[in-house]
């Protein structure tokens, strides 16, 4: 009964009651809400308590009452109905107890606002007439102080509380037209943070740089810097930047051989342009100041590529502001240039996979895009780049002025503005912190066993060859999964076989001796080539994408498979080659695959180039047409690996790229957790190696539960293995097949979360 010291629910109840007379004495709802959290926190003795509320036109969740938490946080902190604790009571329409927050699977932390040390954790819905109004929630700093009977209490609270507040709400609208403030109503005041989703790990300290919209925003210089003038300062300037931007490619070519092909390309070619640097030389010499003459040849071009339909063209607005801002930064006095985008967070719509590069090679510290402007392959490609990256909703900080100091936490999806000097000494110390970690190196053991002695194989998923080394620093026991369709995606025209052959021979000899899983090309979907024509389908994700757009592209498919096994042969050194099939619907996809490999080696030979003989094949499981076949599948391939992203969205319909149905994008559901039991058990019956090669591998859970179902190959992205090989160890075979039986018998989602937490 110690807990319950402090806590007095029978007067709360009868209190909350009273409040009603508030109404006749306050003019606006924060002041009943600010009275409401000490009341509630006053007779629960607890450290804090919150109200949200729910936006009705944004479905979101903001903070619009707090004791115990930053005051600041009110009208800012804000999240998706089904998000965190806090959504998923609402969504649910039930109380949730979390004895240990930082322990739960629901956790979505706010770094900044004081939360950080309260464990215990109460969330209460508010609703009016099954109408959801929002959440009350309490928490304490010591774990598993509340308990059912606060829950039960809470929850006739809330049920007053949900009447008095929707009246008020309606009340306060008609007399003075007041209504809580969403993030929308105060776009013109930048709030001290901002939250949106964590897509690509990290955290990044800089300062706002905005990209310019694909309509083709104009080039302004800043009137403030002394620009050099004269003709001699223009070809001083053209020189160094022709200089700076041949050294840029040179590393990008030793660093990104198989991404950064001729990436600076186009800037080499429009500097040497004499309609381009030499219509900005012919206004110098007629007058024109020299900083004025560049930003006006650079806005004629522009004004020439805005507009256009076509993709590549589009690109070429932001590769002629990004030269722009170069030529001018060669014109100012040394120590004012800013040659690159060091200490510089940019923020833009969309960019482009070659885009991302270059911003990786000039330094960027982070990324922060609109929600719609996001690809599967951006996300990727950033993972692989170490490059932080949020994804917002709303347009608020696409007017936020450059220079603007940020914060991004990539970790827990935050920008913070105008960042407080605690703020920016608590990052700063994690970024040493990071900086000293890896110096120092991360323990790794060679293989990974299970607490009874089983070994487990942890492998690598890798897009870009600069993956191999960390795959091989955090000891992989191989690739896989290599994803081939990167040098496609970020070039401007199809890399040829011989290209192609180069790539893999790299990949296959400095992965070696580790076993290489190459897929073959894998676009649609959100992957689209720029420099194809583009098929406008109405349901890209059930279109022509994986192998079905390879067998329609037949030439393409003979290229990528006769480079993949000339690259088997190197210098008279053979290495295993392992070709994996993706999207695969049917088992005539297959064969007809198996077919081409076939014919592609009796070429090869005939040209009298040295390739691999006997290549193993596998297929990608998908689609629950792939599932539902399998028994037939297993019988003409070499090994079979799950891609989970794909598969979740297929099983349950979910678009994973679309942000109004993310709730229901959920690889801890019964139907996916079944359809990979399936899968395993047909691999098992006819002795083929199996791997689960999409996220939920690296989630400790679920390859807890992987792992039960008899599933021995997880890979996963390099950075996530060291944590995944730890947690590995920390459980028997006997623990994992028991949980993964419960699990697999469970009907519900609810039940299966009960057993997962």
């Amino acid at each position: 009964m110690k807990k319950d010291q402090g806590k007095k629910r029978i007067e709360l109840v009868c209190s909350v009651a009273e409040l009603a007379t508030l109404f006749e004495r306050t003019t606006s709802i924060t002041g009943i809400l600010d009275q409401t959290v000490k009341l509630i926190a006053q007779h629960m003795g607890t450290d804090v308590c919150s109200i949200y509320l729910l936006e009705t036109g944004t479905r979101r969740l903001f903070l619009r009452a707090t004791v115990g938490l930053d005051s600041g946080s009110i009208g800012t902190v804000q999240l998706r109905l089904g998000e965190g604790v806090t959504g998923t009571a609402l969504k649910e329409m039930r109380p949730i107890i979390v004895p240990s927050l930082s322990d739960s699977l629901y956790n979505k932390p706010f770094p900044g606002i004081g939360e950080e040390n309260y464990e215990a954790f109460l969330a209460v819905p508010l609703i009016y007439q099954m109408k959801r109004i929002g959440v009350i929630t309490l928490q304490h700093s010591k774990p598993n102080f509340f308990d059912n009977r606060d829950a039960r209490a809470m929850t006739a609270i809330a049920s007053q509380l949900a009447t008095l507040i929707e009246n008020a709400k309606l009340l306060m609208e008609l007399h003075s037209g007041e209504v809580p403030h969403s993030g929308e109503d105060q776009a013109h005041v930048l709030p001290e943070f901002i939250k949106g989703n964590a897509r690509s790990e990290g955290i990044a300290i800089g300062s706002a740089y905005r990209f310019a919209d694909r309509g083709g925003d104009s080039f302004f210089f800043d009137p403030s810097r002394h620009y050099g003038q004269g003709f001699d300062a223009f070809t001083s300037s053209i020189e160094k930047t022709k200089n700076q931007i041949e050294q840029l490619q040179q590393s990008v070519e030793e660093n990104l051989s198989d991404a950064g092909g001729l990436i600076f390309s186009s800037h080499l070619l429009m500097l040497t342009d004499e309609a381009f640097s030499g219509e900005m030389a012919k206004r110098i010499r007629h007058g024109t100041q020299t900083h004025s003459a560049v930003a006006e040849v650079v806005n004629m071009y522009i004004d020439l590529f805005k507009g256009s339909e076509n993709e590549i063209v589009a690109e070429k607005v932001q590769d002629l502001k990004d030269l722009g801002h170069r030529i001018l930064e060669n014109l100012l006095p040394k120590e004012e240039a800013e040659y690159d985008y060091s200490g510089h967070i940019i923020i833009a719509q969309e960019v482009f996979p070659s885009e991302l590069i270059r911003l990786t090679a000039q330094n960027a510290e982070g990324l922060i895009l609109q929600s719609r402007g996001v690809t599967s392959h951006i996300l990727i490609l950033a993972k692989s780049l170490d490059m932080p990256i949020i994804t917002l909703d709303s347009d608020t900080l696409l007017s936020v002025p450059d220079r603007t100091p940020l914060v991004l936490d990539a970790f827990q999806g935050t920008v913070f503005i105008n960042p407080r000097r605690e703020v920016l000494n608590h990052y700063r110390h994690y970024l040493i912190t990071k900086q000293q970690a890896v110096k120092e190196g991360e323990a790794v053991k060679e293989s990974t066993y299970l607490k009874s002695g089983e070994e487990v194989h942890i492998y690598a998923n890798v897009s870009l060859l600069s993956d191999v080394r960390l795959a091989k620093e955090y000891k992989a026991k191989g690739i896989g999964l290599y994803r081939s369709e990167f040098p496609f995606l970020i070039r401007n025209s199809f890399p040829s076989e011989e290209e192609q052959c180069r790539i893999y021979s790299k990949l296959l000899s400095s992965s070696a001796p580790l076993p290489v899983v190459m897929r073959v090309l894998d676009l649609g979907g959100d992957k689209k080539l720029t420099y194809e024509e583009v098929i406008d389908e109405p349901n890209p994700f059930l279109g022509l994408r994986g192998i079905r757009f390879a067998l329609k592209n037949v030439e393409i498919l003979r290229t990528q498979i006769r480079a993949m096994l000339a690259a088997g042969v190197q210098n008279g050194v053979s290495y295993p080659v392992h070709i994996l099939v993706p999207f695969v619907s049917s088992l005539d996809e297959v064969l007809e695959v198996k077919s081409i490999i076939s014919q592609c080696i009796t070429s090869l030979r005939k040209e009298g180039i040295q390739c691999a003989q006997e290549p193993k094949v596998g297929i990608m499981v998908e689609l629950p047409s792939a599932v539902f076949i399998i028994d037939e599948l297993v019988q003409v391939v070499d090994f079979i690996s799950i891609g989970t992203n794909d598969l979740v969205q297929y099983i349950i319909g979910v678009d994973r790229t679309n942000a109004q149905v993310a709730d229901y994008y959920m690889p801890m559901h019964p139907s996916v957790l079944r359809s990979i039991q399936l899968v395993a058990s047909a691999a098992r019956r006819h002795g083929l190696p199996v791997s689960v090669c999409g996220e939920s591998a690296a989630d400790p859970i679920l390859a807890q539960l992987f792992i039960g179902m008899g599933i021995e190959q997880l890979s996963v992205a390099p950075k996530s293995i060291p944590r995944l090989k730890r947690c590995i160890e920390r459980f028997s075979m006997k623990e994992a097949q028991d949980f993964a039986q419960k699990a697999l018998k469970a009907g519900t989602i609810r039940e299966l979360k009960e057993i997962l937490n």
